[in-house]
């Protein structure tokens, strides 16, 4: 008998992946449109390396075209908004996939379709443009969505990848618009220094070092403005730990639980070395807990779901929650 051993894939970076977490992103880009196509070094990872069920690859494929169409349609049934294939859309009409609905949506307002009649003004959109242009938005000329922008650069990537210029939203570097407000940039290094945890403790010194410390972000920012996070990616605990603190007395913990346990809660932060910008969507929370004597390997009762529920809350991201000794090195994700 021939037994065939499995190495993790090599990827077009030349970086090994672990199988199971490839296939883990692969999973999350069907629901994480910025996922989609799956990456790593800016790079395309090949469908057929994540080694997914022909059903997964069907559906990834399915997903892979929806967030790539630029002027996407929805189902106009509230209760489906399936996505309708360009394929499927014929004279300005597009019929719902779903087996059971099929029902006819209009492309142009994206309302129910009109039938025989031609499709009239769509008020509430043009409303919406309207307050849209009073306050200085754009839209993403690929998928239409309405930005806003804040803070930083007038380069803009929509969430569909698409990059334009916020002032006129023509394709990125097509136009000879400015490439910044110098406000915009400032409050944008001022926003990268206050993700740094050593500036943000109260005191004078500390306030000395953030305002050098944004006039360089500054100056960098005018060279540089848009960070590609191509200098790493570091691991750190802290940040939001003193919300674990915070939460504590609304934890129910098991009364049972040995006497003389310790716990501790680590949150590791995937930051940018360069912006400092939190990268949630693979966050993990480690729960250290110490136990002396007889109960030292016991296991304790934690309260897995009432962490996941907080961090859900603070991140909007489902985290991952690993129990480890206190004799072993953290488990870094």
């Amino acid at each position: 008998m021939e037994y065939t051993i499995q190495t993790d894939p090599r990827l077009p970076c030349n970086h090994t992946y672990c199988i199971d977490c490839l296939q883990e992103l692969f999973m999350k880009s069907m629901q994480d449109e910025t996922l989609m196509p799956p990456r790593c070094c800016q790079k395309i990872i090949p469908i057929d390396l994540a080694r997914l069920t022909s059903k997964e690859i069907e559906n990834f494929n399915a997903k892979h075209l929806e967030y790539s169409t630029k002027d996407r349609l929805y189902c106009s049934q509230p209760t489906c908004s399936t996505f309708i294939p360009p394929a499927l859309i014929v004279d300005s009409i597009g019929i719902c996939p779903k087996p059971g609905c099929q029902v006819k949506t209009c492309s142009i307002c994206k309302a129910a379709s009109h039938g025989n009649f031609d499709c009239p003004k769509d008020e509430a959109t043009s409303a919406v443009l309207a307050t849209a242009r009073e306050a200085g938005w754009t839209r993403c000329y690929q998928c239409r969505a309405m930005i806003e922008l804040t803070h930083g650069c007038y380069h803009m990537t929509c969430r569909c990848r698409a990059q334009f210029c916020y002032i006129c939203s023509t394709p990125w570097k097509n136009c000879q618009c400015p490439q910044w407000d110098e406000q915009n940039l400032h409050d944008e290094a001022r926003a990268r220094a206050e993700r740094i945890p050593a500036l943000q403790i109260p005191h004078a010194n500390n306030r000395i070092q953030m305002n050098e410390y944004v006039q360089r972000m500054a100056n960098q920012l005018r060279a540089n403005h848009e960070c590609e996070h191509t200098n790493g990616w570091a691991y750190t605990p802290g940040g939001v730990i003193q919300h674990l603190h915070k939460i504590k007395s609304h934890l129910s913990i098991d009364e049972n639980q040995p006497t003389g346990s310790k716990e501790k809660e680590y949150v590791y932060l995937k930051t940018c070395t360069s912006c400092h910008i939190i990268d949630v969507r693979d966050l993990t929370v480690e729960i250290e807990a110490n136990f002396r004597g007889e109960d030292k390997n016991k296991k304790p009762i934690l309260p897995y779901a009432a962490l996941t529920q907080m961090m859900r809350f603070y991140f909007d991201n489902d985290c991952e929650i690993i129990v480890r000794s206190s004799e072993t090195e953290p488990k870094i994700k």
